[in-house]
């Protein structure tokens, strides 16, 4: 990603510029907010990590950073010593506190990364039909925009889970019973949501599932493992079919950050992280 770095402290800056690059992101550094909003608005950047001091409050800031981005998507994450509990709501995807941890800043850039690249690909647009009781592309896309557009502006946390099947490229050898997988895969994953909840496909194998009133992470982690255990079904109920393999993430939005991963498969259900 290319990610701008604004923070007056020059030691901070190097040490977050030095890890960027050593995880492969492109990190730019800027110490004026002006120029950064310039940035903005020409999609030179997908990411700005900042630290709003001197100013007491990071809140109008971010909002300005948010209108100049436009129509596209960027991530914002404040990093402060002593971050605003309540900075839900302006705009802000993140907020880490001083010195930064380097598991929670690592973290936080697996989300931003994830989330850029979903906006960026389900508002690119795509030819086809959408399966029986899905979303179509352009539905999912002004869905996922929507959703973080309720979380920048009202303060309100989303969960969404990602389903994708893992070992597609050896699926796809046999393109009958790839269709067919697929078409098994639409139809539960369309039998399997609340009515409240929708579903959309991402790409041919991956799908996203927006949970309908879940703010707690733990009422999300239920939904993930009740829908991993579903799957298990599905991956072990193939006769002498090549069975699928699937992964199962719970996400958080704004954030993007993955609670849960769960590996679905070979006969086996698997919890990796939390």
């Amino acid at each position: 990603m290319r990610i701008v770095l604004c923070d007056r402290d020059r030691l901070s800056t190097h040490i977050l510029a030095a890890k960027l690059h050593g995880w492969g992101h492109h990190a730019l550094v800027e110490t004026s907010p002006p120029a950064i909003v310039e940035m903005l608005s020409s999609h030179a950047c997908d990411m700005v990590i900042i630290d709003p001091a001197p100013l007491a409050s990071a809140k109008p800031l971010a909002i300005e950073l948010r209108r100049a981005r436009g129509a596209a998507y960027a991530y914002l994450m404040i990093y402060a010593k002593t971050p605003e509990k309540d900075f839900a709501g302006h705009g802000i995807n993140e907020a880490l506190r001083k010195p930064m941890d380097p598991t929670a800043f690592r973290r936080t850039l697996e989300g931003a990364t994830w989330l850029i690249d979903l906006v960026k690909r389900v508002t690119f647009p795509v030819a086809g039909d959408a399966q029986p009781g899905l979303l179509s592309h352009q539905a999912l896309a002004e869905l996922l925009i929507g959703e973080l557009d309720k979380c920048h502006r009202g303060g309100e946390r989303r969960s969404l889970l990602k389903v994708r099947v893992t070992n597609s490229e050896s699926l796809r050898a046999d393109p009958d019973s790839w269709s067919q997988t697929l078409d098994e895969l639409g139809a539960f994953l369309a039998k399997f949501r609340r009515r409240s909840d929708l579903c959309g496909q991402v790409a041919d194998d991956e799908y996203l599932l927006f949970l309908h009133n879940t703010p707690k992470v733990e009422q999300t982690l239920v939904a993930a493992r009740r829908l991993a255990m579903g799957l298990e079904w599905q991956s072990s109920a193939r006769g002498d079919r090549p069975a699928p393999q699937f992964s199962v993430q719970a996400l958080s939005l704004p954030s993007g950050e993955a609670v849960a991963d769960f590996a679905v498969g070979a006969g086996q259900l698997e919890r990796q992280i939390v």
